[in-house]
């Protein structure tokens, strides 16, 4: 499976980690970095996004100061203009900050993956999170950046339809994307109900285990879990509970039921914490 991951800056060891654990976890990965950076790592396709051409969005680009929605627009079009000049309809993507533990081959057989949508993983019933995601659509994923662009431009307006005048961020745009056109974003399973094998991290379980960059959690500290979140509701009222078992995560339901953890978003930046069993250092 394709993997396309997207970074900005300064290379860091998230990023190290975060490969390693792909390789690792998932044989079959081919992994393509879109990058602003002289990266040279083993096995690693590595796409200059300074070769591409930027005037296309250059000019919706200066039409706001939102630096959030900016910043992802911009991702968005590089990957789009990657997958579309590369021919990749298929392909997974997801921030720096995840660790992976199970390979698609396997997630694939036991997850419903909507037809021709993207399908990503849920914060909550507002917004949406790049925990993980799948799309196996070239031209929904062009669907994608024209209605970015479109929140980018009027996104006062959206604002205070959907989000109280609060400045909105990509997560929340992402779930108004979501709402407005419907059948573009399909959600992936992230609570171990209906005896699902495999769910997803949007962020909420990270956050419980460890904290955020912040307020990275701490032995005597208590765990955190986000009111706000769906996840974070069901660990804080303890419906479910969260263990690793010979290297990975594992969800319980209150009933008993079982699923594994495909994926943990590591908001702390410590991910040396959370590494599967067979972690190899491959770059």
């Amino acid at each position: 499976m394709n993997y396309i991951l997207f970074h900005k800056g300064e290379i860091s060891k998230n990023l190290i980690f975060c490969v390693n654990s792909i390789f690792s976890s998932d044989k079959n990965a081919e992994i393509h970095i879109l990058t602003d950076n002289g990266l040279n790592l083993k096995g690693v396709k590595v796409v200059h996004i300074n070769d591409f051409d930027k005037t296309p969005i250059a000019d919706k680009l200066k039409t706001s100061d939102n630096k959030s929605l900016k910043e992802t627009l911009e991702k968005i079009y590089y990957i789009n203009k990657y997958i579309k000049e590369s021919s990749l309809n298929k392909f997974i993507h997801f921030d720096s900050k995840v660790i992976l533990y199970q390979p698609f081959s396997k997630i694939i057989n036991h997850v419903p993956m909507a037809d021709s949508s993207i399908n990503i993983t849920p914060l909550s019933y507002d917004d949406i999170s790049f925990g993980y995601s799948f799309i196996n659509s070239q031209p929904r994923f062009q669907s994608l950046q024209r209605r970015f662009e479109e929140v980018l431009a009027n996104s006062r307006v959206y604002s205070t339809q959907y989000n109280k005048d609060k400045t909105l961020n990509e997560m929340r745009a992402l779930s108004i994307i979501q709402k407005v056109e419907k059948g573009l974003i399909s959600n992936l399973p992230t609570l171990p109900y209906d005896d699902k094998e495999y769910i997803f991290d949007p962020a909420s379980y990270g956050l419980f285990l460890d904290g955020t960059n912040q307020k990275p959690r701490k032995t005597f500290r208590k765990k955190v879990s986000s009111p706000h979140h769906m996840v974070g509701i069901e660990l804080s009222s303890k419906r479910i509970g969260i263990n690793f078992n010979n290297g990975g995560p594992i969800v319980t339901s209150e009933l008993g039921k079982k699923s594994l953890l495909a994926n943990i978003y590591v908001d702390s930046g410590r991910m040396n914490k959370f590494l599967p069993s067979n972690y190899i250092e491959y770059v």
